[in-house]
C-alpha cells in the first residue's frame, strides 16, 4: 500500500527527511533503544502496580505497547512524495505506518484547504 503526501517546492527535502527517519528506525540501535524504554516502563508500571497491590493492572500496560508498536512501528509502507509545484513525485519506501500514516493525512487536509482557498479567492479575483 503506498500513502501520498503532498509538498510544495520542497518535496526533495521532505524526501531526505523520511529516508533518514526510516534509517534511524530500521537500525538496530533503534531497536535496542526501544526494547530498554519498554523494559524501564515495564519496571516501573511493576512497581507501582506492586505498591498498590494490584498487579493484574500490569497487563494494560504490555497490551498497550503490543497494541502500539505492532500497529505503528512494525507495518511499513511506501510514501509518495507529490511535490505539486514542481511536478516531482519521489517514493520513500519502509516508512513507518503510523508516521506514514499521520504525516499522509495532515498532508491531505492541508491540500484541500489549499486547493480551496485557491479556488475561491481565485473566483473572487476574477469577479474584481
Amino acid at each position: 500500500m503506498t500513502m501520498e503526501f503532498f509538498a510544495y517546492w520542497n518535496g526533495s527535502q521532505i524526501r531526505d527527511l523520511f529516508e533518514a527517519v526510516v534509517a534511524i528506525t530500521g537500525s538496530a540501535d533503534f531497536t535496542g533503544l526501544l526494547k530498554t524504554i519498554i523494559l524501564f516502563g515495564f519496571l516501573c508500571v511493576i512497581t507501582v502496580c506492586a505498591l498498590r497491590y494490584r498487579g493484574l493492572d500490569a497487563g494494560s500496560f504490555i497490551f498497550a505497547v503490543a497494541l502500539f508498536y505492532g500497529v505503528t512501528l512494525v507495518p511499513k509502507t511506501d510514501l509518495a512524495i507529490n511535490d505539486e509545484r514542481s511536478g516531482s513525485v519521489y517514493v520513500v519506501s519502509n516508512v513507518p505506518l503510523g508516521l506514514a500514516f499521520m504525516a499522509s493525512t495532515t498532508s491531505h487536509v492541508g491540500h484541500w484547504l489549499t486547493d480551496i482557498f485557491e479556488d475561491t479567492f481565485a473566483g473572487v479575483e476574477a469577479e474584481r
